[in-house]
């Protein structure tokens, strides 16, 4: 045992010093998905009638150009097929695909299920009534693709009052605007917006959200911590100094992989009067994880072992287990941890506890 003491007291410091100079991958902002069609843009026309358009990155809607004289070519097509589209029973999506030389294809399948249906909503035992909308599924020639879900196909004749150009490039600026703000105040690491939605917030005038998502990325954090803790019948003051990486998962929260080197102060009075002070240090390997879908709730798991050790306090080969529930690194959290202490070779076992202030 005692071979297996002193040689980890070596190696412990040297993987706590191997760790303080690994490099943490940096941070991007505003780099492009690399999966085309990754993310999402809805133009809302009015009620529940939109223009939905999977794009590769919401910041470049100039894929979809000419709106207009679409929407005027897909009408004037529609027209030809007014008798597929007339009865209302059933939902339908139409299939139009531009093709080279100013060539279209369209294509109307009608749905088996009939377009309302009653049914019994669980909480409330009322009766609703479910609607299925219709949908146009169009390619461009650039084989970037729209989804028109409206109320009926019919609609499609009143959009061809409405300015759909004006509103992408309107839309266009917007969403610059939002990004390149977002990107000075540095609100989140981002990659892009994932959706962005163009509604009417009063009649008019349209209100621009975008939600932007998460990247799992590595971050070297460097925490702190100061408290009090009780070691058998003593009352002990504690500073302690870590680092780890923590990776960003969106939902549910952020992974935490670290150690922490913690200093326990014991003080003696002496014969002349004077206090002497014993210094234990402890190096502990920690992993959190949040178990809330908002990440405000952690669970952090450690294992330590005394590296340095004065006053008789502890045996030979001691280690410790803590417990920290409220163990995300931030600025001026308490934290309650519950630990249990192994020294002696394993003869000897004490719970223990401690509170103290992150930084």
């Amino acid at each position: 045992m005692t071979t297996f003491s002193a040689t980890l007291r070596r190696a412990v410091p040297a993987l706590l010093c191997l760790w303080l100079t690994f490099p943490a991958p940096a941070q991007s902002k505003g780099v492009r998905p690399g999966k085309p069609n990754n993310d999402q843009v809805i133009i809302y026309l009015g009620g529940e009638n939109r223009l939905v358009v999977p794009v590769q990155f919401v910041g470049e809607l100039g894929r979809v150009a000419g709106l207009n004289d679409l929407v005027q070519r897909l009408n004037a097509d529609l027209a030809t097929v007014a008798d597929s589209l007339l009865t209302n029973k059933y939902a339908k999506t139409v299939l139009y695909r531009e093709t080279g030389g100013g060539g279209r294809t369209l294509k109307v399948n009608t749905k088996a299920e009939e377009r309302t249906e009653l049914y019994v909503e669980k909480e409330t035992g009322l009766i609703k009534t479910l609607r299925r909308p219709d949908s146009v599924a169009v390619t461009l020639r650039n084989e970037q693709p729209l989804f028109f879900i409206l109320d009926s196909v019919q609609v499609m004749g009143r959009l061809a009052q409405t300015d759909l150009d004006g509103l992408i490039s309107r839309m266009e600026r917007e969403i610059q605007a939002e990004a390149a703000r977002q990107r000075k105040e540095e609100l989140i690491p981002y990659r892009g917006a994932q959706l962005a939605v163009y509604e009417n917030e009063t009649e008019g005038n349209r209100k621009l959200t975008l939600r932007s998502r998460h990247l799992e990325l590595d971050q070297l954090v460097i925490i702190g911590n100061t408290g009090m803790g009780v070691v058998r019948d003593r009352l002990v003051p504690e500073i302690g100094l870590g680092v780890g990486l923590q990776r960003r998962q969106g939902r549910p929260g952020a992974l935490y992989v670290g150690f922490t080197g913690t200093m326990h102060y014991f003080f003696e009075r002496r014969d002349d009067g004077r206090h002497r002070m014993f210094i234990n240090t402890f190096v502990t390997f920690e992993l959190a994880h949040a178990f809330s879908a908002e990440g405000k709730l952690w669970q952090k798991v450690g294992i330590g072992y005394l590296v340095s050790e004065q006053g008789g306090y502890f045996g030979p080969n001691t280690f410790k287990l803590t417990l920290d529930l409220t163990g995300k690194p931030r600025l001026g959290a308490l934290h309650l941890i519950p630990e249990l202490i192994f020294t002696d070779n394993f003869r000897t076992i004490f719970p223990g506890i401690r509170a103290g202030v992150g930084f």
